[in-house]
């Protein structure tokens, strides 16, 4: 799901990014999402926003899908990931490429991806994007489909 926050970050990652998005979680039950944020990490919260779209992968079976969840949730607890932040921020504004990716902590965005790639569900039509940011789910180069 990708979510339209009221915060000062969200208008800000809105600003920056062009996207009416600024955070992505796992729907992860009726009731629940999965998300990284920060300074918490991943973690479950109960479904409280207000303003989001659901996206869906239309090559997901309900097999696949539980076992996605799966992936996601056996990340709960691992910490927040701000220098990918850094590194987004330097290939947006063309600042240059670098590398600060910490493999053991995630950004909201980074989780999802996580998860389909360990189910071998491909995202994007054309190879694995490194810059994720809410915008890209809804491109067109990704997969995923809006639910009605």
């Amino acid at each position: 799901m990708l979510v339209k926050t009221d915060t000062f970050v969200g208008r800000i990652i809105r600003w920056i990014t062009r996207c009416e998005y600024n955070h992505a979680a796992l729907v992860v039950s009726r009731t629940a999402v999965l998300e990284a944020t920060w300074p918490k990490g991943i973690r479950i919260i109960k479904m409280a926003y207000r303003d989001y779209i659901v996206l869906r992968h239309p090559h997901a079976s309900r097999e696949k899908a539980g076992l996605l969840v799966a992936r996601a949730l056996d990340k709960v607890g691992a910490g927040y990931d701000s220098a990918l932040i850094v590194q987004l921020l330097l290939r947006i504004w063309h600042l240059g490429r670098y590398n600060l990716n910490n493999p053991n902590k995630y950004i909201c965005t980074e989780i999802i991806q996580y998860a389909y790639r360990k189910v071998n569900l491909k995202l994007f039509r054309k190879g694995d994007m490194r810059t994720v940011t809410p915008k890209s789910f809804i491109g067109k180069n990704c997969l995923l489909e809006k639910v009605d």
